[in-house]
C-alpha cells in the first residue's frame, strides 16, 4: 500500500511537471532567433531529454499506482471474506433455521457482490482520489514557483471547488443513511402486523447487524 501511495501521489505531479517542461520547450523556441545554434541545440535538447526522464518516472509511478492498489484491494476483499464467514458460522442454529433452500447461495452471492465491491472502491476510487489530489496541490505548488501573483489571485477559488464537494458528499450520506433507516423500519411494521413474512428479508437484516 505505502508503494501504491507513492505511485498515485507521483502520476498526479508528474503531470504538472510536464507542464513546466513544456513552457520551457515552448520558450526556449520562442527565443531561439535570438539565441546562437548550439545554444538553443543544447536548451532544447537538455529539456528533451528532462522530458524523457519524466516519462520514464511516469511509467512506474503508474506502475505501482495500478499494481500495488489492485494487490492491496485482493488480499483486502480475501481476508473480508475470511472474517465474513466466520461471522456468519458464529450464528446460532435459529440463524440457519430461518433460511429457507436457497439460503447458503445468497450467503454466498451476498459476500461477493459487497467484497467486489470494496474491491473495486481500493483498486480505482482510492487510487484516483490520492492522485487528483496530489495533482491538485502539484498545480498550485507550481503555479507558485512560476507566477506567485497569478496564483494568489487564484487560490481563493479552491473554495468554489471544495465546499460544493463536501456538501454534495454529506447530502448523498444522509440521504443514504436515511432511506436504510426507513427501510428497516417498514419491515418491522410489515412483520409486526403480518402482512408478510420477515424470513424473505432475513438475510438483508442481518447482513446490516454483521
Amino acid at each position: 500500500m505505502a508503494f501504491g501511495f507513492i505511485g498515485a501521489v507521483s502520476d498526479g505531479l508528474t503531470d504538472r511537471l510536464r507542464l513546466v517542461l513544456s513552457g520551457q520547450m515552448i520558450n526556449t523556441i520562442g527565443t531561439g532567433s535570438k539565441l546562437d545554434p548550439k545554444v538553443f541545440r543544447h536548451n532544447f535538447d537538455k529539456t528533451a531529454v528532462a522530458m524523457l526522464y519524466l516519462s520514464c518516472m511516469s511509467f512506474v509511478a503508474c506502475f505501482l499506482e495500478g499494481y500495488c492498489w489492485t494487490r492491496t484491494s485482493e488480499r483486502q476483499a480475501s481476508r473480508m471474506r475470511a472474517k465474513y464467514m466466520k461471522a456468519v458460522l458464529r450464528q446460532d442454529l435459529g440463524y440457519f433455521d430461518i433460511q429457507h433452500a436457497s439460503g447458503a447461495s445468497e450467503v454466498i452471492t451476498s459476500i461477493s457482490n459487497d467484497t467486489l465491491v470494496i474491491q473495486e472502491a481500493i483498486s480505482d476510487k482510492v487510487p484516483n482520489f490520492v492522485s487528483n489530489v496530489s495533482g491538485f496541490i502539484g498545480g498550485y505548488m507550481v503555479a507558485f514557483i512560476l507566477v506567485w501573483q497569478l496564483a494568489m489571485v487564484a487560490l481563493p477559488l479552491v473554495l468554489l471547488l471544495v465546499v460544493p464537494g463536501w456538501l454534495c458528499g454529506r447530502s448523498l450520506i444522509d440521504l443514504a443513511g436515511k432511506i436504510r433507516r426507513e427501510y428497516i423500519t417498514r419491515l418491522a411494521v410489515l412483520q409486526s402486523r403480518q402482512y408478510l413474512p420477515l424470513e424473505r428479508f432475513m438475510p438483508l437484516v442481518e447482513r446490516k447487524r454483521l
